[in-house]
C-alpha cells in the first residue's frame, strides 16, 4: 500500500445533484448538502477499513458500514477522481472478481 499523496477525507466542494423537476432538483441538492457533511468522516471510515481489512466488495463493505450502496459507490469514486484531478494515481484499485450476492460476480477493491 503507498501512502496517499494528500488528504482525500477532506468534505468535498459539493456533491453531485440532479432532478428532472424544479422540485426534485431542490430536494436532490438538499440531499447532496446533507451528504457532504458526513462525506469526509466516512471517506475516512472507509479507507481505514479497506486498509485494514484488505480487498472488499462493494457489498462487504455495504454489510460492514450499512450505508446504502449508492454511498459506498460514490465514496469510493470520490476518492480515485479526487486523485486524477489532482495528477495522482488512483488510490484504490480492482483487486479481481468474486461471486455476487445475484449470482454475477463483483470487484474486490483494494488500496494501493
Amino acid at each position: 500500500m503507498t501512502q496517499l499523496a494528500f488528504d482525500y477525507t477532506a468534505p468535498p466542494p459539493t456533491l453531485p445533484y440532479s432532478g428532472r423537476t424544479a422540485l426534485s432538483r431542490e430536494c436532490s441538492k438538499a440531499a447532496a448538502k446533507q451528504a457532504a457533511v458526513t462525506r469526509a468522516t466516512k471517506t475516512a471510515a472507509y479507507l481505514a477499513w479497506l486498509a485494514a481489512h484488505g480487498p472488499a466488495s462493494d457489498h462487504e463493505a455495504q454489510r460492514r458500514f450499512g450505508w446504502p450502496m449508492s454511498s459506498i459507490t460514490s465514496i469510493r469514486n470520490g476518492i480515485n477522481d479526487r486523485a486524477i484531478a489532482e495528477g495522482l494515481p488512483a488510490p484504490i484499485r480492482a483487486h479481481d472478481k468474486v461471486p455476487g450476492p445475484y449470482g454475477t460476480p463483483v470487484t474486490r477493491w483494494e488500496v494501493r
